[in-house]
């Protein structure tokens, strides 16, 4: 009678293991794209977005792949899967392969970013966002990067949110003057 229930576990844990699918972010994404009240965003060549030789076209060349997915807690009224979202997001740490960039827990907010290196580059850079009391959000980049192409990615998107600011600024100063 042992060996049968013995023969029974093995046979149920290497059933289980079989059928059970390992986290991923592709899972993610498939699972709640195209759901109810979730936004996503699928942008296969990033670099053909900008015409002319620039920072920020030179900066993005080696990516392939960009992904977004969107949850918002307040306006959505498909909350089980907002939920599930929220939870899927908060188990990024399992992703086998990446290494943890960046973690802040504040105010039931858990922000990750992680990145799956491969030799001295980066192959994903993935950032999410669990934030029950407003959106959650999951990014995912995938090409052959490094991190000096995402440092000099994102200091051109604050360089050109600096000078459209203050483009507006100016315009609104001239506006008031007259």
């Amino acid at each position: 009678m042992k060996k049968l229930n013995i023969i029974i576990f093995v046979f149920v844990f290497a059933s289980i293991q079989l059928f059970s699918q390992p986290f991923s972010i592709e899972n993610v994404f498939d699972k709640y794209s195209g759901k109810k009240d979730f936004t996503s965003v699928n942008l296969t060549d990033p670099a053909s977005m900008f015409m002319a030789e620039n920072a920020l076209k030179m900066s993005v060349e080696g990516v392939k792949g960009l992904k977004i997915l969107k949850f918002d807690h307040k306006k959505g009224t498909n909350a089980k899967d907002g939920k599930e979202f929220l939870n899927d997001l908060q188990k990024m740490n399992k992703l086998e392969g990446y290494k943890e960039f960046l973690s802040v827990v504040e105010d039931g907010k858990n922000v990750k970013i992680m990145f799956k290196p491969v030799g001295n580059d980066i192959s994903e850079f993935i950032t999410a966002v669990a934030n029950e009391a407003d959106e959650s959000v999951l990014i995912w980049i995938n090409g052959s990067l490094n991190m000096n192409d995402l440092m000099n990615f994102g200091k051109t998107v604050i360089q050109q949110e600096k000078g459209s600011k203050s483009g507006k600024d100016n315009k609104k100063e001239k506006k008031d003057s007259e």
